[in-house]
């Protein structure tokens, strides 16, 4: 069947339209002073668990402890992670874990956060993999075995080299960020309703789009190309998860992390690389205004003063 020129502009421009008719959550607002420094209560001590994949690993944790550590500042975690598996794996199949198994530890030792990070890309996860059922499940059993404790989606990023459309091929990984941000935020929106806990959005993905951004303006000085934040088409280099590791600090800690000391932590966690003061200060700086800039980040009884007592932990 031939199709005409008319034909083709008129199926591109529905297709354009269908976004708006479709329904997906809207975007959330622009970047805002939608927090304001020392609006919520800095923490000084946070125990995390964190269950994911590789995207996580093992060399996040670690940077974001120095960084917590050289803001003389006390954070401990504990990590169930299973290379390249969903959260429907991460439920069923704890066994192989490379750390911990998440479920008896939430039963057997207290938490101030847990963080659930789900395989990508997401709309398969949500498609195939019942991504809002696991989230709600890890939602539940958290809320009952650690009821003061925080627990976020980790909103990932996605493969630098994987194409997206139906007729215009694309590799806008970028852009791929901002388009599956609404995705993750019906996931969390989703599960908060089937749990009944309150799950928020660590927006990983969105401030590693920030930093994307400023890299390529020329903003951030000792940067030259984002290339620089990879090892392969999606993980990270020691750098990419020093500033992962920065939003995780001001997501979980809400403080800022600048004045931290730049010391990253290598993948085999054998010896650091300093940053010079300039880069520092900016990635810094990128985290803690994603923080601030995304709403969807803290919960209304975080604004009520109702969540996070420090106690006593066994």
């Amino acid at each position: 069947m031939r199709v005409s020129k008319g034909q083709l502009l008129y199926a591109l421009s529905f297709g354009a339209l269908l976004p708006a008719c479709s329904n997906e959550p809207e975007p959330p607002p622009p970047p805002s002073a939608v927090l304001e420094e020392g609006e919520l209560a800095p923490l000084a001590s946070v125990h995390a668990l964190f269950i994911g994949h590789s995207l996580i690993n093992f060399e996040m944790p670690r940077n974001l402890e120095s960084i917590a550590r050289s803001l003389d500042v006390e954070f401990e975690y504990e990590a169930q992670i299973i290379d390249g598996a969903p959260l429907e794996e991460q439920w069923n199949e704890d066994h192989r874990s490379l750390g911990v198994r998440a479920r008896e530890r939430l039963r057997e030792r207290r938490f101030d956060a847990v963080v659930l990070a789900e395989a990508v890309p997401i709309l398969d996860m949500i498609r195939y993999r019942n991504s809002v059922e696991y989230v709600a499940r890890f939602g539940s059993l958290t809320a009952v075995e650690q009821p003061h404790a925080r627990i976020f989606l980790d909103e990932s990023w996605v493969h630098r080299d994987r194409q997206r459309g139906l007729i215009f091929r694309s590799t806008n990984y970028r852009r791929f960020i901002d388009d599956d941000l609404p995705k993750w935020e019906k996931v969390a929106r989703e599960a908060t309703k089937r749990s009944g806990a309150s799950i928020r959005i660590l927006p990983a993905g969105r401030g590693l789009g920030m930093l994307i951004d400023a890299i390529r303006a020329g903003e951030v000085p000792g940067i030259v190309d984002e290339d620089e934040l990879f090892v392969d088409s999606i993980h990270l280099s020691p750098l990419g998860n020093h500033f992962i590791a920065a939003n995780f600090f001001a997501a979980l800690f809400r403080r800022t992390p600048e004045g931290a000391s730049g010391e990253i932590i290598d993948l085999e966690n054998e010896r650091t690389i300093p940053l010079e003061e300039g880069t520092r200060e900016a990635l810094y700086r990128i985290a803690w205004d994603n923080f601030l800039s995304y709403p969807r980040a803290i919960a209304r009884e975080d604004r009520l003063g109702e969540a996070i007592h420090a106690e006593s932990r066994p």
